[in-house]
């Protein structure tokens, strides 16, 4: 049958991304109630490009993986459009409010969100980064990159930082035992 695309591996990665933007929001005293939604869906549109053109999608990992390139470069590349735009309107159409769907279209690329939602875009920003911890490659590297974010964006000291990382880990894995016995990987 030829490659899959990880889908449980993107549900994981899903819940992981809104705990990690609920706690990020929760450390700097940010207050919406569309924080742990927008991290939840921040990554549909790779499940939508995943579906549709799933050959497609498996070329653009496979070209991530060995380029080391972002992810949205080599959308772009490929379908000519990335997941954070297809992500949004679809939301968008579903009829999502734009403290939704705009920081799903501006996860990556927070410096061009409009600014009335920019905080929420950098909370998505910084809680993928955190996710990647737990759901990429090089982990050392994730986990200096998202001490370094909560510090430098967030002002968060580093025994806040290391407690921040480390809740993220256990709240997702208390979340995931409610649907599939608790296991992050």
């Amino acid at each position: 049958e030829g490659e899959r695309f990880d889908f449980e591996r993107l549900w994981h990665r899903s819940i992981t991304t809104a705990v990690a933007a609920q706690l990020i929001s929760k450390a700097i005293g940010f207050k919406s109630d569309e924080t742990f939604i927008a991290g939840f869906l921040q990554d549909i549109g790779v499940a939508a490009l995943a579906v549709l053109r799933k050959d497609d999608y498996l070329t653009v990992l496979d070209e991530k993986a060995v380029t080391g390139l972002p992810v949205t470069t080599v959308e772009k590349r490929v379908f000519d459009f990335d997941h954070q735009e297809v992500g949004a309107d679809l939301l968008r159409m579903w009829g999502l409010p734009e403290n939704v769907y705009l920081p799903v279209r501006y996860h990556h690329d927070v410096d061009n969100a409009p600014r009335s939602v920019q905080p929420l875009c950098e909370i998505m920003w910084a809680s993928d980064r955190l996710a990647a911890i737990y759901h990429g490659t090089g982990i050392a590297k994730n986990v200096l990159a998202s001490k370094e974010i909560l510090k430098r964006r967030f002002g968060l000291r580093d025994d806040r930082a290391n407690a921040l990382i480390d809740a993220v880990a256990e709240e997702t894995t208390e979340l995931l035992s409610h649907f599939n016995g608790g296991h992050m990987q």
